[in-house]
């Protein structure tokens, strides 16, 4: 079966570290690698990134959480760096 993507293959790894100081909160620290095998075709995607994410989380409810952080590019190729900030609601069920 052949191939028809002009994107490179890639190699990405994520890891999550994460500490609880008490019931209510938990701080986290992503960090989110893609390495490009550089086998793209003509005018195919082809980067390499290294993000970080630091994050807190705080327990609202047994069943609702709020997140918000920072994901950051550390270091990259092919790409312009930069930083988003994010909020988020979580929920166990």
């Amino acid at each position: 079966m052949a191939d028809h993507s002009d994107d490179a293959d890639q190699l990405r790894m994520l890891t999550t570290i994460g500490i609880e100081p008490s019931d209510c909160w938990t701080l986290l620290v992503d960090t989110f690698s893609v390495k490009s095998l550089r086998n793209e075709r003509l005018d195919g995607a082809d980067y390499d990134v290294l993000k970080i994410q630091p994050s807190i989380v705080w327990r609202a409810t047994k069943r609702f959480s709020l997140q918000a952080g920072v994901s950051k590019e550390i270091t990259g190729r092919n790409l312009a760096l930069g930083a988003t900030y994010f909020i988020g609601l979580r929920t166990r069920f």
